[in-house]
Parts: structure tokens; sequence; C-alpha cells
């Protein structure tokens, strides 16, 4: 029963994935921005991922960013949906932290998995495309869109998703870099 749970869920969130990558192409997808409190956010997720192995961390609370909220929750959603994909087993672990850098917001999600060759990080966030290692990974199945959806509404909010890696088997980081507000009137256009 739960893993049929899982895999409903997935599905949900592949569907929801082509919808929002339509929506994207089309002109028809709209962020409404506001301030978001980092700290509640990351925390609402943790609730509902309990028994996944995930790590979560925020520098220093409260920490507010300007975002529309439910883009801000796709990008989270697809980093840790691609972890618990590719990130090896559940022991291990995701490790997901949020803090100021240089007057940023920086969430980064971290996995000890399949990882990939540095040169093809770029490459991960073309439509459709997987990693090399997980194409040859037997069960990854997925849209390919998690990362290109993701990357443009972090660009839409103003700012960036960026990949690394040691190379396979070492694991792979994705760094998430966003507009810090300093309070709750201020989010901006």
């Amino acid at each position: 029963l739960e893993l049929g749970l899982n895999q409903a869920e997935r599905l949900g969130r592949a569907l929801e994935n082509v919808l929002i990558s339509g929506s994207l192409r089309t002109g028809r997808q709209t962020l409404s921005m506001e301030v978001v409190d980092v700290g509640e956010l990351l925390d609402n997720i943790e609730s509902d991922h309990l028994g996944v192995g995930l790590d979560i961390r925020v520098e220093k609370r409260p920490l507010f960013a300007s975002a529309d909220e439910h883009a801000f929750r796709i990008i989270l959603e697809n980093l840790l949906d691609n972890a618990r994909k590719y990130g090896g087993d559940a022991e291990q672990g995701i490790q997901l932290s949020a803090r100021d850098v240089d007057g940023k917001l920086e969430v980064v999600v971290t996995d000890e998995g399949i990882g990939f060759e540095p040169a093809d990080a770029e490459s991960l966030f073309a439509p459709f495309e997987r990693g090399v290692a997980a194409k040859k990974t037997p069960g990854m199945a997925g849209t390919g869109l998690g990362l290109t959806i993701s990357r443009e509404l972090a660009r839409r909010m103003g700012g960036e998703l960026e990949a690394t890696s040691e190379g396979p088997s070492r694991g792979s980081t994705f760094r998430l870099t966003l507009r810090l507000s300093e309070k709750k009137e201020d989010a901006g256009p």
C-alpha cells in the first residue's frame, strides 16, 4: 500500500511537471512574488517526507526569501525527487540546507548517489535529458522535465539553479539561489 501511494504521488508530480512545462513554454505560467518564510516552508516539506532519510538544516531563523511560494516548493520537490531516485540508499540520506550567503538565499540539496560527470552538469537541465549514469540504471524513469522546470522557475524569480558532482558514484549537489527578503513587507515585483 505504501509503495502504491508513493508511486501515485510521484505520478502526480510528473503530471504537474508536464503541465507546468506547457505553461512555461506558452507564457501562461505566472508567478506571484511574496515574502516566503524559508524555515516554515522547509518544516512543511520535512513533515511531508518523514521516513525518507531527509536532513534539513536552516542556518538561522527567521529567514525570508522573495519568491513565489508554490514555484519554490515545486523546485524543492523536484530536487528531492531526483535525490531519492538517484541518491543511493535511504540510510545515506539527503541533506537540504538553507542559509544566507552574501545577501542571497542559498538552498542546497546533496545526496551520496550515482552522481554524474562534471562536464555533464549543464545538460541535466535540458528538457527530457537525464545523466549518463541515470540512463544506465534500471528503474530510473522520469519525465526528464523536473530540472528544466526548476531552473526556469528559479530564473523567473530572479534566482539560479546549478548542479555539481565530483563524478559518477560520488553524489550530486544542487544549489538554488534566490533573493533574500529582510521582512514580511518587502517581497518586491
